[in-house]
């Protein structure tokens, strides 16, 4: 009866023990919806926007280039603008993908240094995107979503 005893009281404190690291470890750990964010970003926005539109005068461009092959009548210089204009086109769309890289880039790092910065300030020990999260943490995705402009 006496081992009985000891052994669970040995089991309630244990069970006390992991449940207050649990709670305590639960007020220190907070998750994200970074997609969210993402999403209301107006930075976001507005780079899109920015793609659509640049998209939309390389189409422009494009067209006006082929109607120049198009009216071009002798088979030389033909190839020779095609040629031409297909290396432009090239390189106007590697210019568009890389600013829209380097534009996203910076947009994320400032959304992960908001994210820093506010846990820091709220005293979270991690923080955890919200689509590798099954159960626990605090979530802080709508505060985030108003401190990234």
């Amino acid at each position: 009866m006496k081992k009985s005893y000891m052994l669970l009281s040995a089991v309630i404190a244990f069970l006390l023990v992991v449940g207050i690291c649990i709670f305590k470890c639960g007020n220190d750990i907070a998750i994200v919806d970074v997609a969210a964010v993402v999403n209301h970003s107006e930075q976001v926005k507005a780079l899109r926007e920015e793609q659509t539109a640049q998209a939309q005068e390389l189409n422009q461009w494009l067209q006006e280039a082929q109607t120049k092959v198009e009216k071009e009548k002798d088979k030389n210089k033909k190839e020779d603008l095609m040629r031409k204009y297909s290396e432009e086109f090239n390189q106007k769309r590697q210019e568009v993908a890389q600013r829209y890289s380097e534009e996203l880039k910076s947009i994320d790092d400032n959304i992960t240094a908001t994210i820093t910065e506010y846990a820091k300030k709220k005293g979270y020990k991690l923080v955890i995107a919200k689509s590798l999260t099954i159960y626990g943490g605090k979530d802080i995705t709508d505060e985030i979503t108003k401190l990234v402009k």
